[in-house]
């Protein structure tokens, strides 16, 4: 709008505007005429009279309605879009996103590729006033109604996340949803910023009440009655509960369980060999329970007293602290790794994450083609799970963890595929390891996971033990147990999570079909900005 020549007059009488008057009093005094201010901020009124639908400025420089619905400002509807994949061109929004960083162009294409293969998925674009894409959220209505947003990503400027988060709420407070979300370790102080409250790892939510508050741009009222269920969920507190569930912990109003596993420190014989200083500090989300911890130590005393011929080794306990410092030497050093093949690794790229073993029962110990099968295969990994690590049984398949090993002692990991994804040293602070193929020891009692920075004897079967414990070589006795140290990694693993991929020679000839599928994955991989080390010919 442009400047009449006579400013128009507003009734602007009344005590509510007597500090604006004010104002516009000391700034025409300061910087210019009466005429130019009076007719500057005539425009500026007229135009807030023109836009204001209903609006007022609201908390955190956001703004809500005046009568307490919750939708979307009108100004900004043209930078605002929601739908299924029929009402996108996903073929465009690619292109914006190719310039965005890695992590959060990974996490926009495999948003993309949910909506494009999932019909009940929406997606969720927002833009700057220039056009410039912003964000981009997917997100589903799942068990019970509530709004779950499994990827959220931005590449705008600071508050952008929250706004994507307010238009997400706003959709589910229409029908008066909750809302969950996945997060990535990155951004899961964000999610506790704005009010979300943690029911599993990786997994914050909001209430109903809570959703619709935060959509409001209302400061989010803890605790009206609800509390996290299981797998992620909501339910109504019935009285006999008046603590809020942490992960892993009994199930509120269940019988009470065995208290977590509290770790004790390994005796420290003078014969102790110095281990190195753990590198980070280990966040476990789970520790598994006395019950299991003390079933290894009695089978490792039984199978000690059954071989007094080991006794010359010194005590059980000096060979237990003497184990577990080479098992840490041996792998403090070495990177965590996870192997697939060339199918399963262009799935990484489209969901860009790593799934796990129960979504996709492609463990070699697993994989079976039947489906009676596939239903023992998951009953024994959650029950091997739960012993060995705490893992809570009836977690989320996406929350279980994401299986591995310690570069060096791999044994036969190769038999997983020739893709090698070389992860970075802070998945070591939230792993744990044993020594050889966790499912029967677990299951078993004859081992339990303990942190990779810091392992226990409680990792190595009664067998490994004087193995391990010896002496005489550099690296003590992993040779001689097959050399292989798998490894668990909780909380997710996600492209962000890999530092580098190994590409070994799957044997097929050049120019074959699987040897050009090799070839386009590399051409993926260094397009996300990924390092590939191509050893094709040189193994």
């Amino acid at each position: 709008m442009t400047s009449a020549s006579k400013p128009p007059v507003i009734d602007i009488d009344g005590p509510e505007n007597e500090d604006w008057i004010k104002q516009v009093t000391r700034r025409r005094d300061a910087r210019r005429s009466v005429d130019d201010m009076a007719s500057a901020w005539a425009d500026a009124a007229v135009s807030a009279i023109a836009k204001d639908k209903g609006w007022a400025p609201g908390p955190n420089a956001g703004w809500k309605r005046k009568d307490d619905a919750t939708r979307v400002p009108d100004h900004m509807r043209n930078q605002v879009a929601q739908g299924t994949s029929g009402d996108f061109d996903l073929a465009a929004l690619r292109e914006e996103v190719a310039d965005w960083p890695l992590a959060e162009k990974s996490y926009a294409q495999a948003a993309f590729n949910r909506v494009a293969n999932e019909p009940d998925v929406n997606l969720l674009t927002t833009r700057a006033k220039d056009g410039t894409l912003q964000s981009v959220a997917s997100y589903a209505i799942v068990e019970d109604g509530l709004l779950e947003v499994d990827l959220l990503t931005s590449n705008g400027p600071a508050g952008t996340g929250r706004a994507t988060m307010r238009h997400l709420a706003a959709t589910a407070a229409k029908e008066g949803r909750g809302m969950t979300v996945h997060a990535a370790r990155a951004s899961r102080e964000f999610y506790e910023q704005i009010g979300m409250t943690a029911t599993a790892e990786g997994v914050y939510a909001f209430t109903p009440e809570e959703t619709a508050a935060f959509a409001k741009g209302e400061p989010i009222q803890k605790d009206k009655g609800w509390m996290p269920g299981d797998n992620a969920m909501w339910r109504r507190r019935d009285g006999t509960v008046d603590k809020p569930w942490v992960p892993g912990s009994p199930d509120p109003g269940s019988e009470p369980t065995k208290a977590t596993l509290e770790r004790k420190p390994e005796p420290k014989p003078a014969s102790k060999p110095e281990a190195p200083k753990p590198k980070g500090k280990t966040k476990l989300p789970y520790r598994p329970g006395k019950e299991a911890a003390s079933t290894v130590e009695e089978n490792q005393k039984n199978y000690w007293d059954q071989h007094p011929e080991l006794h010359e080794m010194g005590t059980l306990e000096e060979v237990k602290a003497k184990a577990a410092a080479h098992l840490q030497a041996a792998v403090s050093d070495h990177p965590i790794a996870t192997r697939t093949d060339v199918h399963a690794a262009e799935g990484v790229l489209d969901d860009a994450r790593f799934k796990t073993t129960f979504e996709t029962l492609t463990s070699t110990g697993g994989e079976s083609g039947d489906e009676e099968s596939g239903v023992w295969y998951r009953e024994a990994r959650a029950s091997a799970e739960h012993r060995g690590m705490g893992v809570p049984e009836n977690i989320s398949p996406n929350l279980r963890p994401v299986y591995g090993y310690s570069v060096g002692h791999a044994g036969d990991a190769d038999a997983y595929g020739e893709v090698e994804w070389i992860l970075k040293d802070e998945c070591k602070t939230r792993a744990t390891l044993c020594v050889g193929d966790s499912l029967p020891q677990f299951d078993g009692g004859e081992a339990i996971g303990t942190p990779y920075l810091e392992p226990t004897a409680a990792s190595i079967n009664a067998y490994d033990l004087p193995i391990l414990a010896r002496d005489d070589t550099s690296a003590p006795g992993l040779t001689d147990v097959g050399a292989y140290v798998e490894v668990q990694v909780h909380g997710g693993v996600t492209l962000g999570d890999v530092a580098k991929v190994v590409i070994h020679d799957p044997g097929y000839p050049t120019g074959s079909k699987y040897a050009r599928k090799v070839d386009e994955l590399k051409r993926r991989l260094t397009g996300l900005g990924l390092t590939v080390e191509d050893h094709r010919g040189a193994e």
